[in-house]
């Protein structure tokens, strides 16, 4: 074997990210912001000056806005105290212990102030109030126009963001891996005919995809949906009351009254839904072999907790190994006890394909991984292998984001988004790269190749049903929800109809009705008698909506072009309205002959376009 093609092999995968990987992909993220960078045109220097004077102004407005609100609570404060020395004389009239002369001064001093209060000082703090707002308004204002024109600086830079830029800087980086531009019907096969991977059941939905292959072994990240019904618990309660005699503090019988809270519970059926992101990979090593393991968080503990697990570990696996003896078991303890114990995978069932798969360098390389603590995320992930089917569950995937989106990238601030787009670019990578890193730590993995592969055998390019569910999720399970749904939606999908550039698809959106119940429990209370505690709780009605036939491919396409059109047009359209806006606010503070119009005519300042937020919710429910 050459040198060239060992280098092609990423046997050691923390060692390499740190001393290759880490560095060479943040110079190629670099280089593909610099190079969109050049290609765009955007004068940084403009754009420096112009967000600048925007961080300025917006500084400004804040100690405006601190200003307003401290001459504001000043202006309360001295109205409090003008309304009481106006009540003052009234009071000095009412005390009759008072001489009158003490009281006459007082009164009229009271008086004296509030008039000083109300004639003078209210005056000056609501003129200064006033000239605050009027400079909180031009401010604000300023900034408009200032925050418009980065965005129009940037528009350039922006229109060239697109999809999968994060994907493709991955295999740059990286090219043992190659990741799909979307999960087809022949990879989806080929997974589930020769490595057994299910599709998903039936109240479970995907709710994003990314296929590709490593060395030719076929591979998928999912990120599912699940709903299971599990139970919640209601409470009630009643309160009662009743006389009886009793004993008095001083000895002699009285009624007493007596008070008790009954309470009572239901537990009912109630749906939950998880998200979980998974790593499914096929491959030929080991082909009998299963075992699972869960995560053991060992990064988390210092050097003396480790050695206590590996030595508690290693009377485990000497008794398990002497009981598998004794019955004919098949299992058998690993000379790497470290390793074994750390990875923990006890319910292996075939030896000498454990051994096989994890030689003393895959060992070495498992321990190095689930130990640091530094370059990746240590012992955080599920490993469970089923014949030819491995399926890997990172926790770090679980919270991460992996929407590929242009928008994720647009900013009116070059600086921001070069930061922004090089930080998570970085962070894609690392948190990609380390959901393999079980895999890659395994060289058998990467040494094998299936058939399928070597021989290149041609794959049908229709989508498979977890890219129609991603699909179909992307545009948000309020779009297919039954009319009565009040819970999450889980989004089914089959094909109606088949064409030569389309798929025309059926979705079937599960969810549930709610409907509010009372229960009566009995119970006895502390007055002898039964009583009905009413318990509130919910019903989950199940209901079920099938939408119209949804066409895929070329007229979704077609139509997610036309949103685009529609989304310039209307973006041009807010900016020619805003700039005018933005001019007529300033006309009308020109001195002095339009400050004058406009203060006869009663002309007033616009407000620019802005969407609220109710329609940006809107906007992510229906996509077009």
């Amino acid at each position: 074997m050459t040198d060239e093609h060992k280098s092609a092999f990423v046997y050691e995968p923390v060692r390499l990210f740190l001393e290759k990987f880490r560095d060479a992909h943040a110079a190629n993220v670099s280089a593909c912001f610099e190079e969109l960078f050049r290609h765009s045109g955007v004068n940084a220097a403009e754009n420096a000056a112009t967000v600048g004077g925007l961080r300025a102004s917006e500084a400004q407005l804040q100690r405006v806005i601190a200003d307003h609100r401290r001459k504001r609570f000043e202006r309360g404060v001295m109205i409090t105290l003008a309304v009481l020395c106006a009540l003052l004389p009234l009071v000095m009239i009412a005390m009759d212990d008072w001489e009158l002369v003490a009281r006459l001064s007082v009164g009229i001093s009271g008086a004296g102030v509030c008039m000083w209060l109300f004639a003078k000082i209210l005056p000056e703090l609501s003129k200064k109030i006033e000239t605050l707002e009027t400079s909180d308004g031009i401010l604000q204002q300023q900034i408009n126009e200032q925050r418009a024109l980065a965005w129009r600086q940037m528009e350039p830079l922006n229109a060239l963001y697109t999809w999968n830029l994060a994907p493709r800087l991955f295999t740059q980086t990286l090219p043992i891996v190659t990741l799909d531009a979307y999960f087809d019907m022949g990879r989806m096969d080929f997974l589930a005919q020769r490595f057994g991977m299910t599709p998903p059941a039936t109240q479970q939905s995907t709710l994003a995809v990314q296929s590709g292959e490593v060395q030719g072994n076929p591979f998928v990240f999912v990120t599912d949906v699940s709903m299971e019904m599990g139970e919640e618990t209601y409470h009630g309660s009643l309160s009662i009351s009743w006389t009886e005699w009793g004993t008095g503090a001083d000895g002699k019988r009285c009624r007493v009254t007596r008070y008790e809270t009954l309470c009572a519970s239901k537990t009912a059926p109630k749906p939950q839904y998880v998200e979980q992101t998974r790593l499914f990979y096929g491959n030929d090593a080991a082909p009998d072999l299963s075992f699972s393991r869960r995560p053991g968080w060992v990064h988390e503990l210092n050097e003396r907790q480790r050695r206590k697990r590996i030595g508690n570990g290693e009377r485990q696996l000497e008794a398990m190994t002497r009981e598998a003896i004794k019955n004919n078991g098949a299992f058998l303890d690993m000379t790497n006890k470290e390793f074994d114990v750390l990875f923990n995978a006890l319910d292996r069932d075939h030896a000498q394909q454990f051994r096989l798969l994890f030689t003393p360098l895959a060992q070495k390389e498992m321990v190095r991984l689930l130990t640091d603590d530094k370059a990746g995320f240590g012992d955080e992930f599920a490993f469970i292998k089923t014949r030819r089917l491995n399926i890997i569950v990172p926790a770090h995937l679980q919270t991460f984001d992996f929407t590929q989106s242009p928008e994720r990238w647009q900013h009116y601030c070059l600086d921001d988004a070069r930061a922004y787009f090089n930080h998570y670019h970085n962070e894609y990578f690392r948190h990609l790269y380390f959901a393999f890193a079980p895999l890659l730590a395994i060289p058998l993995y990467q040494q094998h190749k299936p058939p399928e592969h070597i021989h290149k055998e041609a794959w049908a390019h229709r989508l498979a049903q977890r890219e129609h569910e991603a699909a179909a999720n992307s545009l948000g399970d309020k779009r297919f929800a039954h009319p009565h749904s009040e819970t999450r939606n889980i989004l089914k999908t089959s094909i109606a109809n088949t064409g030569e550039r389309r798929e025309t698809l059926t979705v079937t959106a599960h969810g549930f009705a709610c409907k509010q119940r009372t229960e009566y429990v009995g119970k006895f209370g502390g007055d002898g008698h039964w009583h009905e505690i009413p318990v509130h709780w919910i019903e989950y009605i199940p209901v079920a909506r099938q939408s119209p036939e949804l066409r895929a491919h070329a007229t979704i396409a077609d139509a997610m072009q036309q949103n685009s059109y529609l989304q310039k047009e209307i973006t041009a359209a807010r900016e020619v309205y805003n700039d005018t806006v933005n001019q007529w606010n300033s006309d009308i503070f020109a001195w002095p002959t339009k400050m004058i119009v406009a203060a006869r005519a009663g002309y007033t300042t616009r407000i620019p376009f802005t969407a609220s937020v109710e329609m940006k919710a809107r906007a992510r429910e229906v996509f077009f």
